[in-house]
């Protein structure tokens, strides 16, 4: 009973890992069909550009993977990473998704600001946050990317322009930890695993998770990390 129970553990976590795993991948593979489908042959810049970010979306699906086959637990292992740089290689890569959907993706970042954090950890927070954002907006939005310094702590903040949170109104304010469900406006795949892992990947950085429906409309996530 002791063993089956033993490889029952297991046998979840490696679901788990496998889920998440899959879920990660997913955003720069998208990322990457998008792309594919923008190239333009006849004019060497467009094609340049789709290019350069087909290239980072699978340089970001190799380093997925490598932590997923490293021996060493994901995001257990602190460096000094800078958010601002993250959140443009980020938004580069899901660009392409974002003109498919006639959106604009839009930051407003410092120069710097480094955490002491995984670096694989930061790039999947970002990554998540980003595609939902995308896949919770209607054609025609924006998606606003921001990052802010306080004394402590690095902020990273998306905002959207759709449905929001159906459990939350604005007057609620800023909500901690709390995972909650929306519809996507194409059909993809929900909040549920990605915010869940933003939640996870967060507090194993020792930063916490808000979340909001904004007041204007649309939603926000704020994660808050240690300043390194």
């Amino acid at each position: 009973e002791e063993a089956n129970r033993a490889l029952s553990t297991v046998d979840r976590a490696r679901v788990r890992l496998l889920r998440t795993v899959a879920h990660d991948l997913r955003n720069p593979l998208t990322s990457i069909m998008a792309s594919i489908e923008l190239l333009d042959p006849t004019d060497p810049e467009r094609f340049e550009s789709h290019r350069t970010r087909i290239l980072v979306a699978a340089e970001r699906m190799a380093s997925l993977l490598e932590d997923a086959l490293s021996s060493q637990h994901a995001g257990t292992t602190t460096h000094q990473v800078d958010v601002v740089a993250v959140a443009r290689s980020s938004v580069l890569t899901f660009t392409a998704l974002a003109e498919r959907k006639d959106q604009e993706l839009q930051t407003v970042l410092p120069d710097t600001a480094v955490v002491a954090a995984s670096r694989s950890a930061v790039d999947r927070i970002v990554d998540n946050l980003l595609s939902n954002a995308i896949k919770f907006s209607p054609p025609g939005s924006t998606v606003l990317v921001a990052v802010d310094l306080t004394p402590t702590r690095v902020d990273l903040t998306v905002l959207d322009q759709g449905p929001g949170f159906s459990d939350l109104s604005p007057e609620d304010g800023l909500l901690y930890g709390q995972q909650l469900s929306a519809r996507s406006t194409e059909g993809e795949a929900g909040w549920g695993l990605g915010l869940h892992t933003v939640y996870q990947l967060a507090t194993q950085q020792g930063g916490t998770v808000a979340l909001c429906n904004r007041v204007e409309g649309g939603a926000l996530v704020r994660v808050s990390l240690p300043r390194g």
